[in-house]
Order: C-alpha cells, then structure tokens, then sequence
C-alpha cells in the first residue's frame, strides 16, 4: 500500500480496519473508495472538519442564492400585484362615478391587460350606447317641452280674444261710442301684441302690451292700475319670454275679487344683478301653499290651461333653471305674485353700440 503522508497512513496498514470515519492521532477524517484498473484502489482521507467546512459553505451559498431568488419572486410578484391592483381600482372608482354621481361621461381607464381590455371595448360601447340614448331622451323631453309651449300660445290668441270681444259686446250696450276709439285702440295694440310669431320681447314692450290690456279691463271693472319701473329705466330693455304678466294680471282682477281694488306692478333691479317683477293685488287671501302645489304639478290646471302652470313653463323654458316664481299674501293686505329674471345688462349694452354706429 502507498501513502502520500505516512504519518496519517502508516505503511503496512490494512483497509479492512478502515471504516467511512476514522480518527488518526486525535483528527477524524473521512474515507472515500474508488476502484481504478489493474486491481489498484483509490482511497482518499478527507479531515471531518475540511468535509464539514464545504458542506457548511456550500449550505451557506445555497440559503443566499435560495433567499436572493426568493426576494426577486416577492418583489415581482408585489410589482405585478400593485400593476393589477391599482388599475382594478381605477376601474372600480370609474364605476363608482358612474353609478353615484351619474356621470356617464366619466372615463374609465384600461388595465393593460389583454384579456380585460376586450371587455373595456364592450363596457366602452356600452357607455357611447348609454350617452347617446341620453342624448335622444335629453332631446325628446326639449321637443316635447317646446310642442307644450306651442300648443299653450295657440290656445292664448282665441282665448282673450274671446274674452277682450266679450267686453266689447258688454262695452257696446252700455257706453257711448265716444270713448270706442279709445278702446278698440287698445285692443288692436293688445292683439297684434298677441298675434306676434316673435317668442321674446322686452320689458318695457311687456309691460305696454299690460298696460293696452288693462285700458280694456277697466271699462268694465272698477279698479286702480299703477306701474313702477323703479330707479333703473335701462332693466326695461331686457330680453324675456312674451306673453308672462297677462295671464297673472289677468288672475289678479278677475280670481282675486279685485273688482273694487287696485292692482300694481312693481319693476326693480336688485343688488344680486336679477330683475325683480312684482305683481299686487288686494284682493281676496290667495293660500301660497296651493300655489306651490300647483305649480309643482306637471299639467295646467286652470280653467283655460294659462295660469301660473304656463307662465312657470315659459320662463323654464327661456332661462332654465335660473328665474323664480312664487307667491305669498304679505302683512299689509297684499296678494303678491313674485318673479325674478336675470338682467343681460351686457347685451344690452352691445345693442345700443350697434344702435350708435
């Protein structure tokens, strides 16, 4: 037997004494056998402490590799749940803007992932479907509202026609024909007022075509007519729906009891930029409760389907939603019916300027 270091390996020692662990003056070692050819074999000693060693850092390097592969898996995988999880909320806030705030038009953005982004399209053209049949019944519902206002203004003409003719035939039996002039003067300004195709006008146009009116009523009704146009003349040129103070002037004489009383328009322009247009009688207590009521119902209710109902339409439809009409009985014995418009002070002024080239 050969031994590169006899102090561990004395010459003359026999294998079968050896074992895979053998100790040699005080150190173990482990014993590796390989055949070779020629009937030699290869033993080899390894010291415990060598082998253990290796094992020990090769443990080591693994646990390092294994913990930095590890640590890679987590953070990619926190990245591409963070990827997934914000635009999973994007999506939801989208939905929730949709369903609470009703905003149809808001945006919601894709994930960029291929297999929810097809389902993006569909929800996409769903919305384009939901904003367009919108669009269609927010169309409907303004050429239903204008059609209303149409049919309303063709009952207006005939309908004080036939009450102006009515007072003329109660006119021309007890009066003298002296003061007819007067009288049919007033009623042909008062119609071609009426008649006009024009579905605005002005104030100061408003309030003389009540004034032809009111020329009329008093032949027959024995009452006191006073307008106050207040400290601000420019307001009369405002632009605003035709046809709104009649029907309430009209409700004033004749449904108030306001045969014997009197009956005042009062014009002022307010600190907020708004016109203010009160109409007062002294007439029987109106109840501003019904009042509300029947303006908060949807079809006219009076007699000849033109009362307060028509007149709120009218201006809805000319100011949307920025004017208000209400009434009230005030302390001093008053019947007042209220209504606040906005003043275009600017367009005004643009059309004196074109007036003044």
């Amino acid at each position: 037997m050969y031994s590169s270091n006899q102090d561990i390996v004395p010459q003359g020692a026999k294998e079968g004494d050896w074992t895979d662990e053998i100790r040699v003056g005080g150190k173990r070692y482990k014993i590796y056998e390989r055949k070779l050819k020629g009937d030699w074999t290869l033993y080899i000693w390894m010291p415990v402490k060598q082998y253990y060693s290796l094992a020990y850092r090769m443990a080591i390097n693994l646990g390092m590799v294994t913990l930095i592969v590890i640590s890679v898996c987590i953070l990619f995988s926190v990245l591409q749940w963070r990827s997934i999880y914000k635009a999973f909320s994007r999506f939801g806030e989208g939905l929730r803007a949709i369903a609470e705030d009703d905003d149809v038009e808001s945006k919601v953005e894709r994930m960029n992932i291929r297999e929810f982004d097809e389902h993006f399209e569909l929800f996409d053209k769903m919305r384009k479907n939901i904003l367009r049949l919108l669009g269609k019944v927010q169309e409907e519902e303004k050429n239903r509202r204008q059609l209303e206002v149409r049919v309303v203004l063709g009952k207006i003409n005939p309908h004080f026609l036939y009450n102006t003719l009515d007072t003329l035939k109660w006119y021309a039996a007890e009066r003298q024909e002296r003061e007819m002039v007067r009288f049919i003067a007033a009623l042909n300004k008062l119609l071609l007022y009426n008649m006009s195709r024009d579905k605005e006008t002005t104030l100061e146009r408003e309030l003389e075509a009540i004034r032809a009116y009111i020329v009329l009523q008093q032949l027959r009704y024995d009452f006191r007519f006073e307008i106050n146009t207040g400290k601000h003349p420019e307001i009369l040129q405002t632009n605003m729906p035709r046809f709104i103070l009649q029907p309430i002037v009209e409700n004033a004489i004749r449904h108030s009891g306001c045969d014997k009383g009197q009956v005042r328009i009062e014009v002022e322009l307010l600190a907020s930029g708004k016109i203010l247009i009160l109409v007062k009688n002294d007439g029987n207590p109106i109840d501003p409760e019904k009042i509300r009521q029947v303006l908060e119902q949807k079809e006219d209710v009076s007699a000849n389907g033109i009362g307060l109902q028509y007149v709120a339409r009218m201006l809805e439809s000319f100011y949307g939603g920025d004017f208000s009409l209400q009434a009230e009985r005030t302390e001093d014995g008053f019947n007042v019916v209220e209504i606040r418009i906005p003043f275009a002070a600017t367009a005004i002024i643009r059309d004196k300027d074109r007036g003044g080239r």
